[in-house]
């Protein structure tokens, strides 16, 4: 940027003016800058013609107005983004200006900082920019231009391009989320590439995923490997206490009678697991029921267990003639 561009008096940036840009220092400047109000700065910026050296050669004054009133109005956070990507082999100007004067473009992006409020500052660089980003690391090392304002360094994705408008919203939106949370939806990485979504990424519910098995040792051990499902914890059948706890419990939800001591079915159900305990007091209601009582007793528990374990019993039917034989044949 070039003082005086477009006016009457206005330099026509002859090749001269590549030194300055290179070489050319401001000792104080940005001090002086920071003791003004914020208003008086763009006032200033404003009164010396200061444009910018696109084709529009829009005035600085305006853009930083209206960044400023843009952000009060909002409420959002400015930050202050120094596109240096240039990736044209035949024309890096901005590495190259970067590279011999990091000092003078690290203090011009504090002071545009202080104007607009911003907190914040980012240099975007093409990867291959090895001697600008060691000199913009160098100048915020020595402290003596970002003037309290936290500069870093970007690294856009290569190319000759570096994501032109995209690119850099998925960088702020990314700044947005730095020690927060990062989006992995691809509809929403679309919308935040396009601008339409903005802001940081809001937090997502933390998820356990939880699996049970009775074989363990046939897990795959892609399964079970650190990172996936690599806790085991062995769930053991409950002792004689939790056993105790468990059947009054699940009587407390029954009808029963007084039969029912749990000292004494606690002591039945040696190795029960949790939910066999349970079946096996439903299965006693169920006898009861079929009996005609709306009560389980003590005996229904058992005669329940023993069904669980041994199955239904099957009457013996009356043997005829032709069978007793056999029968006697095969005990014999």
């Amino acid at each position: 940027m070039i003082e005086g561009r477009g006016t009457a008096t206005g330099d026509p940036l002859p090749a001269s003016a590549a030194t300055r840009l290179l070489d050319g220092q401001a000792p104080g400047a940005l001090q002086r800058a920071r003791a003004l109000a914020p208003d008086e700065l763009i006032a200033t910026v404003e009164a010396s013609g200061l444009r910018g050296r696109g084709g529009a050669g829009f005035p600085l004054a305006k853009k930083l107005a209206a960044v400023r009133r843009s952000a009060e109005d909002r409420g959002g956070r400015p930050i202050v983004v120094v596109n240096a990507y240039d990736a044209d082999p035949g024309s890096p100007l901005a590495r190259t200006l970067i590279g011999r004067n990091a000092g003078a473009v690290m203090g011009g992006m504090a002071i545009a900082s202080h104007a607009i409020g911003a907190a914040e500052a980012i240099v975007y660089l093409h990867p291959d920019a090895g001697d600008a980003r060691a000199a913009v690391e160098r100048a915020i090392g020595d402290g003596t231009s970002s003037d309290g304002i936290a500069i870093q360094v970007a690294l856009g994705p290569g190319g000759f391009m570096g994501g032109g408008r995209f690119g850099l919203n998925t960088l702020l939106n990314q700044m947005d989320s730095l020690g927060e949370h990062v989006e992995d939806r691809w509809s929403r990485k679309i919308l935040r590439w396009l601008g339409v979504v903005r802001g940081p990424v809001p937090p997502k519910p933390l998820v356990f995923v939880i699996g049970a098995t009775n074989r363990p040792e046939v897990l795959d051990q892609a399964l079970t490997r650190p990172g996936r499902l690599d806790r085991m914890i062995n769930v053991y059948p409950p002792d004689a206490e939790g056993r105790h706890d468990i059947i009054q419990h699940y009587l407390n939800q029954k009808a029963h009678d007084e039969t029912c001591d749990v000292e004494m079915m606690a002591q039945d159900s040696v190795g029960w697991t949790p939910i066999h305990i349970k079946t096996i007091i439903n299965e006693a209601l169920i006898v009861a029921n079929e009996d005609g009582r709306d009560k389980l007793t003590y005996k229904d528990w058992l005669n329940a267990a023993d069904m669980r374990f041994f199955g239904l019993k099957q009457p013996i039917q009356k043997m005829s003639a032709e069978g007793r034989p056999i029968l006697v044949g095969t005990t014999s």
